[in-house]
């Protein structure tokens, strides 16, 4: 039998295209033809489903295909893979999802008015169990495995420290970007943040001033409007600030004091690394993204008022060197089994 795989979002596709990458040699799989999948698979592997057909023409494609199981992940802007999942749930295959964040744990399952659970809904930690089952998740249906997204991290930090490259460039920051006005709205819209990517970059810029400012490199989402981008930091004149593109910016750990952010998974990955990590999300409206950011070892700006004296405060207790003691190796190595754990379930049987 064959497995189909779909993610739209970068998150989300990161999730379990690592569990594509060692399935497909072992069993037939095949990917939901996107963008993403597009660039990373190969013409064979992939599957364009025209969602739109009746169900029964859906079905006999799908059945031509083999398909008994759909691993997916779903980002609260999936819209397809949602459907998808309705559609699979109709047809009896087993769905797995695989959670990619801390947020949203019920939102990422809602097909217009309905809500479509999947046999297993797989979650990265004991916080995420936590707090899926808080939203409404049946407990019964929830395993945590670690997210398949981060089960290279473990390497990727010990072939750092065993090169001892792990000494950050004095007085340098990464900036972690997000396209928050073009995910989320403005003040008009009813998912507004309550901040924006601009309105956070110009208090970290205005945090900069009272101190010997470091080095910012500004590192985009992949999603990102990079000549809008381009023009806000001009238009800053923040001589500290610089756009840096094209890089792996967990590789590039080691070359930062710390990692500044809003609600991106890298400040999750700075944190498993043991980076400083800073949060700025002031005027937060949605509590599910304070939530995410919500660890020990992240500091949380959240109040506008207090904001400059709280990030301030964070920029000087910066050291030469990051915090390796608090590297979380419990979390990494819960990562890196994520893969064989999820290839197990899919040998469950189908009364699951």
């Amino acid at each position: 039998m064959s497995i189909l795989f779909s993610a739209g979002e970068v998150g989300s596709f990161n999730a379990i295209f690592k569990c594509f990458e060692v399935l497909q040699n072992k069993r037939d799989c095949y990917f939901h033809f996107t963008e993403l999948s597009k660039k990373n698979c190969s013409p064979d592997s992939l599957l364009e489903i025209d969602l739109s057909s009746p169900l029964l023409e859906i079905k006999r494609f799908l059945k031509s295909k083999n398909i008994d199981t759909l691993l997916y992940s779903v980002n609260l802007f999936s819209n397809e893979t949602r459907q998808l999942a309705g559609i699979c749930k109709k047809l009896d295959i087993k769905l797995l999802h695989v959670l990619d964040y801390w947020n949203g744990y019920i939102e990422r399952l809602r097909v217009g008015n309905e809500i479509i659970f999947p046999h297993i809904y797989l979650v990265p930690d004991r916080k995420a169990f936590t707090e899926a089952i808080a939203e409404g998740i049946p407990e019964d249906i929830i395993i945590i495995s670690g997210n398949p997204a981060f089960s290279d991290k473990l390497n990727i930090y010990q072939e750092l420290k065993s090169s001892s490259v792990f000494k950050p460039t004095p007085k340098k920051i990464a900036f972690i970007a997000e396209p928050i006005l073009q995910d989320q709205g403005d003040e008009s819209a009813e998912t507004f943040r309550g901040y924006s990517e601009q309105s956070v970059l110009s208090l970290f810029s205005e945090s900069l001033e009272s101190i010997d400012a470091p080095a910012v490199d500004i590192i985009p989402h992949p999603r990102q409007d990079l000549p809008t981008l381009k023009s806000f930091l001009s238009n800053l004149g923040n001589d500290s600030f610089k756009l840096r593109q094209n890089i792996s910016i967990t590789k590039s750990f080691h070359e930062y004091q710390g990692i500044v952010g809003m609600s991106s998974s890298v400040l999750y990955e700075a944190w498993l690394f043991g980076l400083p990590t800073l949060s700025i999300q002031p005027n937060l409206r949605n509590p599910s993204l304070k939530i995410a950011m919500q660890r020990k070892g992240i500091c949380l700006v959240l109040n506008q008022d207090h904001a400059l004296h709280e990030i301030t405060q964070w920029l000087s207790t910066l050291t030469s060197n990051p915090n390796i003691h608090t590297v979380k190796f419990e979390e990494l190595n819960r990562h890196v089994g994520s893969i064989k754990i999820i290839e197990s379930l899919l040998s469950l049987p189908d009364n699951i």
